[in-house]
Formats: C-alpha cells, structure tokens, sequence
C-alpha cells in the first residue's frame, strides 16, 4: 500500500481532507508543505520500486526529498499518531508490515534504530 493512500484512507475515515491532514503534518513536524510533498513523492517512488528494508525505505526518501531521515521519522510518527487515534490500527499495520524486521510490534522502534544506523549509532 502507497503512504499516500493512508492519507488517502485517514482522510475518507475522518471526513477531513488530505490537504487539512497533510497541513497538520506540516505543522507537526515543522516541514514546509513543498518538503511534506516531496516525501510523499519519494515514498510512493519507493514504494513502485519494491523493496521493504526501513533503512533503506528512510534513507532514500530523505535524499530524494532533500530533507534529514528524522524528518521522515517524524512524518511517519505523526500519520502512526493520527490512525491510531482514528482506531485505524491495522491500516498502519498493513502499510509498515514489510518494514518491519523483528516482529515485536513497534515498527517505529524499528524505523529509528535503522536511522540512528545510519549515523553509526545504535540504541542498546
């Protein structure tokens, strides 16, 4: 599933537009609305090319946005938020399954320990 249809999902759940949703987003995690696109192109390009490693997932994304991999993060934490809050769990769920590496059930912690990775850091 394309992260632009959970927006897409949330949206349709709540009432509310992808435009109000995305502004929130920009809001939340002090992106620029053209920053906040950006991404979203970037994850759907990778999301088309296959490949579920959330290392690599955030590592390309922020490249190809030309933001920092926190950023991404933060997005992810933010749209993770906004459907839990909806009880849209299992949307989530479906979207970050292939992410996922070591099936405990937080896909964040799994998506930071890959960003800190990345810097040559790892959480013990």
């Amino acid at each position: 599933m394309d992260f632009n249809a959970i927006l897409g999902r949330l949206s349709a759940e709540t009432g509310e537009t992808v435009e109000a949703i995305s502004a929130r987003l920009v809001a939340a995690t002090g992106l620029t609305t053209e920053k906040l696109d950006a991404i979203r192109r970037a994850v759907a390009e990778k999301a088309a090319e296959g490949g579920a490693d959330a290392r690599a997932l955030i590592a390309e994304v922020a490249e190809k946005a030309g933001v920092e991999a926190d950023r991404v993060t933060a997005v992810f934490e933010k749209v993770k938020a906004d459907v839990e809050a909806k009880g849209l769990s299992g949307l989530w769920a479906e979207w970050t399954a292939g992410l996922h590496q070591d099936k405990d059930g937080r896909i964040l912690d799994d998506l930071k320990d890959r960003i800190a990775g990345l810097f040559g850091r790892r959480d013990a």
